[in-house]
């Protein structure tokens, strides 16, 4: 049987040659074959689907070569039983003097219809020919092909040689190759064998790369008559070095040695670079596991270990790798620090999770601990059966110490080591959870802030300002009040968590507010801070929520209660009450107005307030304020409005709108020749911008106003922020011409110390410093005081604030430079500023109070 069925055959070229021979008439001439359509390697594909051995060669023989041959051939009609021999046929009969008939397989011979309808072959013998037939059925399952071959036995096996896929050869024990098929001529390179015969005279020197293997090939054919699977290295025609197995047998002379050698090559180079590629892999394998930094081990099924690696054994505490092996004999409870933790992977590997990635916590030689992280596999035979484990480690003791640190400082504050905001949202989700599950009848939310905290930080620096904080979160930790949790939430802003219990949270608040304003000495310095507290109490009657909703419920309210607070006057607690929404909402919609206002440039508008020269009542300029008349609320004041923009982020957007229209006015007035300088204040803010320069520079070459006419204030605590750059730019600003005044002087820190270094031509003294000045001898003696630090400076001074005759006198028996105040001139638009002081000849002088 072969390994095509008739229909497939009949689709091949092969068969198709052979119908051309076969479906000859016998009357025809003989033909002579022609080679067949098919490429070689589809020919030999399908001669080797016969699987006929050497009749298939045979038939490759006859078919394939353009060469003359009679093919004795017979067509049966299985149907009718009925023949047609061909031309060949007969004439080979007649030469042997027989009937064709008696040339023919037995099988056909007999009855027909015992023929098997497969691809088969067959012999005959008659007197001294050889004759191989090839039976081919038809598909159609009714006609038989029946092809005969004559054979030379001799010629065949010559062509089995030349067919052969290995390369077999014949060579003299001197060395000089007598024979070689078209394989051996392939794999070397040359077309024929004279070819090779020229190029190779001795195999020895001109074949072997080293030349001793054909001496050490010699002689195991003389000592043994045979060599098996001898490899050696061989170069072929174009000097490419290919490794070859040999198999030979020696042809011994009369005095017993090798004269001939016959054998067969195979081309083995592909597999000794897999075996090169092989040994390097295990070498490298090798390498890696014993200088591994990571330990490496197998062990058995049962608990102990089969092979560990340099570093798994230093890791573990232990000289060697062999110690570490010998030590472990269970490693369940010796390794493992939970015994059932290798019970449990084993399960888990066992029930096809082959593979397994776990942090542990394991002991080391001398009973300490570590932590490693384990990838484990268990590894199984063909059948599925687990045979060991292998496995890769790593030291996580230093990895773990650390996630438990970066743990800590995502939910502590690195300052105090408090808890920060996200562990007060967990406290305050387990109290709501506590409260749902009847555990805990209510708590207090308590939203603390410390007072003025932002001047001591911005003038003393952020390192004192630290130092507040921590003494403050020391002293609210240090309250003997139990059931609450403190967390710092950011900036100077904490929170308390407090449980319901026998003292009442008022009592609590003022303990809290008490401890931190008692004096801390930092820095050599004395000081004292309040704080602002808002409240907020959640019990089981509140509205049901989900826990995050209820939470930022809380947030909110104790923020808008602490707000309250800071309304309050500061430094006092307040409690949340739905009213503090409703103000809420108001100051958002007032947010929102002030935007709009901002883009309509119809609201605002500007006052000014003169400076009034206090020896001669000489107007010597005008303070520039800014008014907003809201279309439905009327006139709001500035008290309510400037910290609003603060909050909101838009002070710098006003601060452009005045110096605008400052400069705008300004140009105004110096197109009439009646220039007055104006004095803009500054936001720290907008100080803060790095294109303050440019920007005013900038207003400047817009309008082309004379910089001297141009004052900036700004306040001691908005220049005192960041003191170098603060000297930096107002430098740079002086360059320009532009006056500067230090605003709010006194209500600072360390102002004094700083103003020395300051580029600024005038201090402006807060109304606090004179409210008592007539009946208080103190408030004078500062006064006298800072009017001649200022005047020895070289500074004009100008003082806030007068409002009656009395302090008038007091402050011009000072000699001060400078005054403003409502008794001497109320902040007015700039028609009505012009139409008080400005006359025919200029800006007019008040008539100053007897």
């Amino acid at each position: 049987m072969t390994g095509l069925t008739p229909a497939q055959f009949e689709s091949t070229a092969l068969y198709r040659q052979l119908a051309r021979v076969i479906e000859q008439p016998a009357s025809a001439p003989l033909l002579q074959t022609v080679p067949l359509a098919d490429s070689d390697s589809q020919l030999l594909a399908t001669v080797d689907r016969l699987h006929m051995g050497d009749d298939a060669i045979l038939l490759l023989i006859t078919l394939n070569q353009p060469r003359p041959g009679q093919l004795p051939c017979i067509s049966l009609d299985l149907k009718h039983e009925q023949n047609q021999p061909n031309q060949a046929l007969l004439q080979l009969a007649e030469t042997m003097h027989c009937d064709y008939q008696q040339l023919l397989p037995e099988v056909i011979q007999q009855n027909w219809k015992d023929i098997p309808l497969a691809i088969f072959s067959t012999e005959v013998h008659y007197q001294n020919l050889l004759l191989r037939w090839l039976i081919m059925p038809r598909a159609d399952g009714q006609t038989l092909y029946c092809l005969g071959m004559p054979v030379d036995e001799q010629e065949l096996y010559q062509q089995i040689l030349e067919y052969s896929v290995d390369g077999i050869y014949q060579t003299h024990r001197s060395g000089k190759i007598l024979f070689a098929n078209q394989a051996l001529l392939q794999l070397f390179g040359y077309d024929n064998l004279e070819g090779m015969q020229r190029a190779i005279q001795d195999v020895s020197s001109d074949l072997y790369v080293h030349p001793e293997h054909r001496h050490q090939f010699v002689s195991l054919l003389d000592e043994h008559g045979i060599a098996e699977a001898f490899e050696c290295q061989m170069r072929t025609a174009t000097g490419k070095i290919i490794w070859l197995r040999q198999n030979a047998r020696s042809v011994r002379g009369i005095n017993g040695k090798t004269v001939f050698i016959i054998g067969t090559v195979s081309d083995i180079t592909q597999q000794k670079r897999a075996e090169q590629a092989l040994r390097y892999a295990e070498e490298q394998y090798r390498g890696l596991y014993e200088n591994a930094v990571a330990g490496l081990f197998r062990s058995s099924i049962k608990g102990y270990f089969l092979s560990v690696n340099p570093a798994l054994a230093t890791m573990f505490g232990f000289n060697s790798p062999a110690a570490c092996i010998r030590y472990y004999t269970d490693l369940s409870n010796q390794l493992y620090v939970k015994p059932q933790q290798r019970k449990q992977l084993l399960r888990q590997m066992l029930s096809n999770k082959d593979v397994i990635r776990n942090e542990m916590e394991v002991y080391r030689r001398d009973g300490s601990t570590m932590w490693i992280l384990q990838n484990l596999r268990l590894v199984r035979d063909a059948n599925g059966k687990a045979l060991h484990i292998e496995g890769s480690t790593i030291d996580i003791t230093q990895s773990k110490q650390a996630q438990q640190r970066i743990n800590h400082l995502a939910h502590h504050d690195s300052l105090t080591q408090l808890p920060n905001r996200i562990a007060l949202a967990q406290q305050i989700s387990r109290c709501l959870g506590e409260v749902s599950k009847g555990l805990c009848s209510g708590f207090y939310l308590l939203m603390l802030d410390l007072d003025n905290f932002k001047d001591i930080n911005d003038t003393q620096g952020h390192g004192l300002g630290d130092q507040l904080l921590q003494i403050v979160a020391d002293r609210i930790r240090s309250l003997p009040a139990q059931h609450f949790d403190v967390a710092r939430i950011g900036g100077d802003e904490f929170a308390l968590l407090v449980r319901q219990n026998d003292q009442t949270i008022e009592t609590f608040c003022q303990q809290l507010l008490d401890v931190i304003a008692q004096p801390m000495q930092l820095s050599n310095q004395l000081f004292r801070i309040g704080a602002s507290i808002g409240v907020v109490h959640y019990q089981p009657t509140d509205p049901l929520q989900t826990a995050d909703q209820a939470l930022q419920r809380l947030l909110r309210q104790a923020d808008l209660a602490l707000y309250q607070s800071k309304d309050n006057g500061r430094n006092c607690y307040s409690f949340y009450s739905p009213d503090l929404d409703a103000r809420l909402q108001e100051t958002r919609q007032l947010e929102r107005d002030l935007y709009d206002a901002l883009r309509s440039e119809e609201q605002f508008f500007l006052v000014f307030q003169p400076l009034i020269n206090c020896a001669n009542g000489r107007l010597l300029g005008a303070e520039v304020l800014l008014r907003w008349q809201h279309p439905d609320r009327g006139l709001i004041s500035p008290a309510q409005f400037i910290p609003l923009a603060e909050n909101c982020g838009l002070s710098s957007e006003l601060d452009d709108w005045v110096l605008r229209h400052a400069c705008q006015q300004l140009r105004q007035w110096q197109d009439r020749d009646r220039p007055l300088p104006l004095s803009v204040n500054l936001s720290a803010q907008q100080f803060s911008q790095l294109d303050l320069l440019s920007r005013i520079q900038g207003l400047i070459d817009e309008f082309a106003i004379a910089p001297a006419y141009l004052g900036l204030e700004l306040t001691e605590t908005a220049a005192l922020t960041n003191h170098q750059t603060a000297v930096t730019v107002l430098k740079q600003l002086r360059e320009l011409g532009i006056s500067i005044a230090l605003d709010d002087f006194g209500t600072g820190y360390s102002s004094l110390g700083y103003l020395q270094d300051m580029p600024v031509t005038k201090v402006k003294l807060d109304r606090a410093f004179i409210a008592g000045i007539v009946s208080d001898p103190r408030q004078r003696a500062i006064v006298s005081a800072v009017v001649s630090l200022v005047r020895s400076l070289g500074l004009i001074l100008n003082v806030e604030g007068v409002e009656t005759v009395e302090q008038f006198k007091v402050l011009q028996a000072f000699h001060v430079d400078e005054l403003q105040g409502f008794l001497l001139g109320r902040p007015v638009i700039a028609a009505e500023l012009e139409r008080q002081w400005l006359g025919a000849e200029g800006w007019q002088a008040l008539t100053l109070p007897d």
